[in-house]
């Protein structure tokens, strides 16, 4: 079951143009993000934006006027990331709506 994940995660990973990535293989491992700077943990954001990792997830279910709260995210199988561009393109959208979201 794992290999296939791990292969499914691959082939994602190719799809977004990114190559060469390790799968992690268990919690401890080194983060996506450290492999690769464009795919961002939730950690990552957080320490970013200053938000807390729970605000975070919780903006991930919830949407205003039909967008998302925060900034989009992406499943790698069961892992949550962020685009860098996405992120800074929804702070961006922060900023010139004067910091509200």
């Amino acid at each position: 079951m794992r290999q296939i994940i791990r292969e499914e995660v691959r082939a994602a990973l190719l799809d977004l143009g990114i190559e060469g990535t390790n799968v992690p293989r268990h919690e401890g491992a080194p983060s996506h993000s450290a492999r690769n700077p464009h795919a961002l943990t939730t950690e990552d954001v957080a320490k970013m934006t200053s938000l807390p990792v729970q605000t975070l997830r919780n903006w991930r279910s919830q949407t205003q006027h039909g967008k998302p709260v925060g900034p989009r995210s992406f499943k790698m199988g069961r892992l949550v990331r962020y685009s860098e561009a996405d992120v800074n393109a929804w702070l961006d959208y922060l900023h010139a709506q004067g910091g509200a979201s």
